[in-house]
């Protein structure tokens, strides 16, 4: 997955894009105690708070860190992550989910693999389901047959985001490295069909197109494609270079050999010291999990010596306000910067702007 793959949108959660009569999935889940857990948050974030009463609305799970591509701006598919590879277990995954499930909206299923690599993803998919949770994924759908796209229509899965940045094989497969234009796209038509013939409002599928320098020139044809097999969104947006996190620096060589010249509208604002003009909302709005139970302040980080915790030795909810998360939180308010003596990550992140 690409940095852009896995960032969840700037905003609510509460929003969603209409297309083709499609509404949001988000407020079918909500509860008195979800909207005031959500309204709290949004509170504390206002108010900078370092040490929260709310919890995370929005669930990050990594299924898996593993992926069937390699693509070169991805740091699994570069292979620069330090993790060590392996799969979520369902039961871990329950233990992580059960303490935050009443409180949460959004589960979000992938971060630094291909989510559907683990065949318990379906299970996990149903238990949140059984939870009241909103669930949503980003996959390649590259390595799915007939019957595994009936399984995502048959499991309930809310949203989920197919990357297929190409209107052809060509322009393809010189970033998805490892995959095939034709096979994702037969895939992606199949998985529209099986939903339109069951009738379901579920999922509701996405196609992400991101713009890069060789393939910005099919932006029309691209859109053509959606409007011809009925994608319900389409969206195309900025690659990533991988940062982990983005320490305000631009790399002018992959700049020249990725990022498009003429659609500059998607293109991230590296020469700003920051790729966000807001303050981060990871700290105060998700949680990200790993698949060694390792809890991480943001789906950007992959090192595990930069978890704040893990939930296999400590309960997440006494994770969520210990010392790493406290002071990550203080790095945006200007009384309580510096003030403390933890140092993590976040102190040198530049994704987003701290002032």
């Amino acid at each position: 997955m690409t940095d852009r793959d896995k960032q969840p949108r700037m905003g609510s959660v509460l929003t969603f894009t209409k297309r083709n009569g499609t509404h949001s999935y988000i407020f079918r889940h909500l509860t008195r105690k979800r909207l005031a857990n959500y309204i709290t948050v949004k509170i504390e974030k206002r108010l900078r708070r370092s040490f929260l009463r709310g919890l995370p609305y929005n669930i990050i799970v990594d299924t898996c860190n593993i992926c069937n591509f390699n693509c070169p701006l991805c740091r699994t598919g570069a292979m620069l992550n330090s993790r060590e590879k392996g799969m979520m277990s369902f039961a871990n995954f329950k233990r992580f989910i059960d303490p935050l499930a009443e409180h949460a909206l959004l589960l979000t299923l992938h971060n630094w693999g291909e989510p559907f690599l683990n065949r318990d993803v379906y299970k996990m998919i149903a238990y949140a389901n059984s939870k009241g949770l909103a669930t949503r994924l980003s996959s390649n759908l590259y390595a799915m047959d007939h019957q595994d796209l009936e399984r995502v229509v048959d499991s309930g899965l809310n949203h989920i985001t197919v990357s297929l940045d190409g209107a052809g094989e060509e322009t393809y497969v010189k970033y998805r490295v490892g995959g095939h234009f034709e096979q994702v796209f037969d895939n992606l038509k199949t998985l529209i069909e099986i939903k339109r013939r069951r009738r379901s409002p579920f999922p509701v599928v996405e196609w992400q197109f991101l713009v890069m320098r060789h393939n910005e020139h099919e932006i029309p044809d691209v859109r053509g494609l959606a409007d011809e097999i009925g994608v319900d969104v389409l969206t195309l947006g900025p690659i990533g270079f991988g940062e982990a996190p983005y320490d305000g620096t631009y790399n002018h060589e992959l700049g020249e050999e990725w990022l498009p010249r003429h659609n500059l509208e998607y293109r991230y604002r590296y020469d700003g010291g920051f790729l966000y003009d807001a303050p981060c909302f990871f700290l105060w709005e998700s949680v990200t999990l790993n698949w060694d139970g390792g809890l991480a302040p943001c789906c950007v980080l992959d090192d595990q010596r930069q978890d704040f915790g893990n939930v296999l030795e400590e309960p997440v909810k006494s994770i969520w306000n210990n010392e790493f998360y406290q002071s990550s939180r203080s790095e945006f308010n200007t009384r309580l910067k510096g003030k403390t003596g933890c140092r993590t990550a976040c102190l040198h992140c530049k994704v987003f702007r701290k002032r």
